[in-house]
Order: C-alpha cells, then structure tokens, then sequence
C-alpha cells in the first residue's frame, strides 16, 4: 500500500477492514452489474417463455417445434449471462449435442480487468454441454444416463439438461433422476478424482424464477449444492434472496446517512 493511499484512508478515518470490504463487495457489484438483465430482456424473455407454455399446453404441436420453443429460452438465458457463448446443434463423429457452451473472449477479459474472481461464475469449466429435453413426461433415468455418457465421450465435467417437465423422483431422494445426479457426482469425485463434476436440471419452475429476476448464476450455485448435501434447492436460494434484500436496504440506508 503506497503512501498516498494511506493517507487517504487515514484522512477518511478508514480501517484495513473498510478498505478490504470495499474491494470485495466492488468486485462483486461489477460481476452482478455485468449480468443483469434490462427491462426490455425480461420482456423479450416473458415472450419467449409464454411461447414454451403455450406450445406446452397444446396437444397438436410437433415435437420439434417443442423443441425449439425450448432451445430459444436456454439460448437466450446463456447468452444474457455476458460470460458464456453458445453453440448449437454441433454434430461430431458419434453424437449432436444441442448446446456447447463456453467461456467467451469478453467474458474472460471482463473476469481479469475487473478483477472479478472466476469462482463466482460456478461453473469451473471453460467448456460445459446443455441438453434439451421437451417432452410431455418428466425424464427418466435413461435421459440421465445418456447425458451422463456424452459428457463422457466430450471429456466434459459439467452439463444441464433443460427440460420443461423436469426430471423424475425429487432433489432430496437418492432414487429416480434426481438420485442418479447425485450418484454419477460421487462416481466421477471419488473413482476418477474429479470433484468439478456435476450435471444439473432446469425446467419450467426454473424459467419462472429468472423470469422474475432470480440470476442463472444463483440457480447454478444452489442446484450444485442441493446435490452435494441431498436437498431441495430452494431452500438455500430463499435464503440468498432474503440476504440480498437485506444487503440492498443496507446500502440505502448508507446513502441516505450519506445525504
């Protein structure tokens, strides 16, 4: 710390602690600012999701318009993240994969210039693959198992399936859909040494939340650990809510002691 800048703090009457808790919580300011959504992305996003619920609704749509009813919602909420670019419908020699997704140049030179941490992104891998899945039944194992190998034969750790049923059994059983997330978590963490490893699902209730201004960061933190502990998610994403809420009125009050 030059002299100058010592100076300042002392002028200010500042602590180490002060100075430290401005950092952080400016970096963490640059990273929300960098990915929320404007008012006219959560509108063109409510179009796009009454289009899935409606097609969704409808038993004489073809599967595949399903699908790309679908596929609009998971491209538009990967791009707005301002990190992460997406590929679609890339074919290699055995399988098409619906999404690569992947850390893009400007998102990386945002995360060095800003000094924005990389964990916070929640997603360690550059690299990370998205399935789409709309159907009209809740996806079983075998869906699961399939996405399982593919991340396999890609040499990818982390993947989501969107759907907009979801999968089957629930976050907290160790049975069905949900069990075998967490089951091919602890196969690939302690019989191939890769903790990283994790594959989430988002559907329908999911596309409501980021609707209503929940972030795909926050859904990707707390769906992670929901399969780590075995519990529903929503749990620990109330909780980051509720923190929020109370962190904005915080800085309020500052500003008005400030005026």
């Amino acid at each position: 710390m030059n002299d100058d800048i010592k100076k300042f703090i002392e002028e200010k009457g500042l602590t180490t602690q002060d100075v430290l808790k401005y950092i952080v919580d400016d970096s963490i300011d640059r990273f929300k600012e960098l990915h929320s959504w404007k008012e006219k992305d959560y509108a063109e996003f409510e179009i796009l999701l009454n289009h899935l619920k409606d097609v969704n609704g409808k038993k004489d749509v073809k599967t595949g318009e399903k699908g790309k009813a679908l596929e609009k919602i998971v491209n538009f909420i990967i791009r707005k993240t301002y990190f992460f670019e997406v590929y679609e419908n890339i074919t290699t020699g055995t399988n098409e994969i619906d999404q690569i997704i992947r850390l893009s140049d400007k998102g990386l030179q945002a995360l060095g210039s800003l000094q924005i941490s990389r964990e916070l992104l929640q997603i360690e891998e550059d690299i990370f693959l998205g399935e789409c899945k709309n159907y009209a039944q809740n996806l079983s194992v075998t869906y699961v198992g399939k996405f399982y190998g593919l991340l396999k034969s890609t040499d990818c750790s982390f993947g989501i399936i969107f759907s907009y049923k979801g999968l089957t059994g629930n976050e907290e059983s160790w049975t069905d859909s949900h069990g075998l997330l967490k089951i091919f978590r602890l196969i690939e963490k302690y019989e191939s040494q890769n903790p990283n490893f994790y594959i989430l699902e988002f559907n329908i209730d999911d596309y409501e939340k980021i609707k209503d201004g929940v972030s795909f960061f926050d859904l990707v933190k707390e769906k992670k650990t929901a399969i780590q502990i075995g519990t529903n998610h929503n749990q620990f994403l109330d909780q980051s809510l509720e923190d929020t809420k109370m962190e904005v009125i915080e800085k309020v009050n500052k500003l008005k002691k400030a005026d």
